[in-house]
């Protein structure tokens, strides 16, 4: 599993861990030291993103913007730009 983290507001930590299969998403973990509510709302991004390229950051921001909006998920520090962002980053 690859990981990679950054630093979004108020020094709060946001790491993504995935393993990815031909370009494609397999598992996807949201950790680290942020705020989110509500907190199950990790969950339905995490399995949101699961069998994307990850290289398609349209889809998946598209993807991610559906989700917060259907689960009414507030994300503090970041949004789901930063979690693509970090995506795009991964090896």
């Amino acid at each position: 599993m690859q990981k990679i983290q950054t630093t979004i507001a108020g020094g709060k930590t946001l790491c993504v861990h995935a393993e990815k299969k031909d370009s494609k998403l397999e598992k996807v973990y949201i950790s680290g030291d942020f705020f989110l509510s509500p907190p199950e709302g990790i969950h339905a991004l995490e399995e949101a993103i699961q069998g994307f390229v990850s290289t398609d950051t349209q889809a998946l921001q598209e993807v991610l913007m559906y989700v917060v909006q259907r689960e009414d998920i507030r994300m503090h520090g970041f949004d789901e730009n930063t979690i693509v962002q970090l995506i795009q980053q991964l090896p």
